[in-house]
């Protein structure tokens, strides 16, 4: 198939003259109109059809001119990218993840990135769930790792996503809590109400951290007001505390660590929030960008 007869075909239709097209594409109109006739006679069906406006595109010439735009949007997608292979084999990719899922990228991702990328420096930022969304909707991220509640998910922001993995949140106590003796039957990730445990202490991040939000809205739903004695936006340091503490605390599944002083149970009903990897949806990414997020994905299959 002549790509470039595609592409003068697709340039008729746009301008809706021949006349046009013949100057947009620097030919000759009488070149362009015999290329035209040559192919509604190959094809048996006219393409066009003239009406005051200028030329039309008959039926046959929508279903042409279809695909014919698909066909060069492939074309152009393959270039790209092969331009990618050959460009970007040297470059840097910027990412926001928060503190707490950093040791994850290195020692998940990062290894296999690097073997097919060794020319390519990886920049992490650790940075809040909100500093990586307003980073990102700026521009000044490459990359960034979200949780995204569902009010996210469907607000219309520029930012495109891709979901890794949906996390389910969990109470987390030590195993010396009276309440987990009472409630922990031998296996981790038993369901529970959270009403059981609403006279109990919590352990949360700090007001306004992302999974606070959340959490805050878990307690509300259930018309819990929590009594919390400890705040801090390190998830890892309410970890600690917790397994050495009679406090509770809720976090999502992916901060779970393997602690055998840690009891986790899932709420009832189960509650999830989305981890994603995201960028600017104005953002046009490299083949090695592409590579990074398509390694995410199959992390946590």
């Amino acid at each position: 198939m002549d790509l470039r007869q595609l592409e003068n075909i697709v340039a008729i239709a746009e301008e809706r003259s021949i006349s046009r097209a013949a100057e947009r594409l620097f030919i000759s109109q009488p070149a362009l109109s015999q290329q035209v006739s040559k192919l509604e006679a190959r094809l048996g069906v006219p393409l066009f059809s003239r009406d005051k406006q200028g030329l039309s595109l008959t039926q046959a010439g929508k279903v042409y001119v279809e695909n014919a735009k698909k066909i060069l949007s492939i074309r152009d997608e393959t270039y790209n990218r092969i331009y990618d292979i050959a460009a970007y084999r040297k470059g840097s990719i910027s990412i926001g993840v928060s503190p707490g899922r950093s040791p994850m990228i290195v020692s998940k991702i990062y290894p296999q990135f690097q073997r097919e990328f060794p020319g390519f420096k990886i920049q992490v930022f650790d940075i809040s769930n909100a500093q990586t969304k307003e980073m990102l909707i700026q521009g000044t991220l490459d990359l960034g790792f979200l949780l995204l509640s569902d009010k996210e998910i469907s607000a219309r922001l520029p930012i495109s996503h891709l979901a890794i993995t949906q996390e389910d949140m969990y109470l987390v106590t030590s195993k010396n809590h009276p309440m987990a003796a009472r409630y922990h039957n031998g296996s981790q990730g038993r369901m529970i109400d959270l009403r059981l445990f609403q006279n109990e202490t919590f352990a949360l991040p700090t007001k306004g951290a992302k999974i606070r939000l959340f959490v805050d809205e878990i307690f509300a739903s259930y018309g819990i007001s929590p009594n919390v004695c400890y705040q801090v936006y390190n998830i890892q340091s309410i970890i600690t505390v917790v397994s050495e503490s009679r406090l509770c605390t809720i976090i999502p599944a992916g901060f779970l660590p393997d602690n055998e002083n840690l009891i986790y149970f899932r709420l009832k009903p189960n509650r999830f929030m989305e981890f994603s990897i995201c960028w600017n949806s104005n953002h046009r990414m490299t083949t090695a960008e592409k590579f990074f997020v398509e390694l995410c994905q199959k992390v946590y299959l």
